[in-house]
């Protein structure tokens, strides 16, 4: 079955390289109806990892091709902001007073933001077109940041089922930064339970 899947993974990846061509947009102004796209290394590893994981319903929330695209966009927004209050309510003493770059990638609509965590403060820019300078990418699925952000999902099991997965220089600062982030999240979930 996995196997199938990575074929039928490919195949779409191959389909979007060939009718899609180059393009800044994000899948959320699709070319190809759907707007599947991977538009990064390791990407495609993200898709199969967020298919298997909601085979063994590890991740309950489905595809919901109900929600147009402008629904889903305005959603998603709504998460990326939720993460940036998460990265800004971090302890201090946990951030670095020069600061950490890194930029996130939302695979499926190839969705890129860009981050700043600083001790005094926390910038974020949404919907941009690709990473922020040489920095870290952090990759993930949209729905594996709502179920991190719901704390349906430990950030620790995210990482360990590859479906959150850190590439470059500065990879240890950022990891503790999203350890930091989802875990006062998780507390604060729990204690409100």
């Amino acid at each position: 079955m996995l196997k199938r899947s990575r074929t039928l993974l490919a195949g779409a990846f191959a389909t979007c390289l060939v009718t899609a061509g180059p393009s800044t947009a994000c899948g959320f102004h699709p070319q190809l109806n759907g707007g599947f796209s991977i538009g990064y290394p390791g990407a495609l590893d993200i898709a199969v990892a967020v298919a298997d994981a909601r085979r063994s319903r590890l991740l309950q929330d489905g595809f919901r091709p109900q929600l147009g695209d402008a629904a889903r966009f305005r959603r998603t927004m709504r998460d990326l902001q939720h993460l940036y209050t998460r990265l800004a309510g971090i302890e201090p003493t946990l951030k670095s007073e020069s600061g950490v770059e890194f930029s996130l990638i939302l695979v499926g609509p190839d969705l890129w933001s860009n981050f700043m965590v600083r001790r005094d403060a926390t910038f974020a820019r949404y919907h941009e077109t690709g990473p922020s300078g040489d920095g870290v990418v952090v990759l993930t699925h949209h729905t594996v940041l709502r179920a991190l952000l719901s704390a349906s999902l430990p950030i620790d099991t995210a990482i360990d089922r590859k479906l959150v997965v850190f590439s470059g220089e500065g990879t240890p600062t950022v990891r503790r930064l999203f350890d930091a982030a989802f875990r006062v999240n998780n507390d604060v979930v729990a204690k409100t339970e």
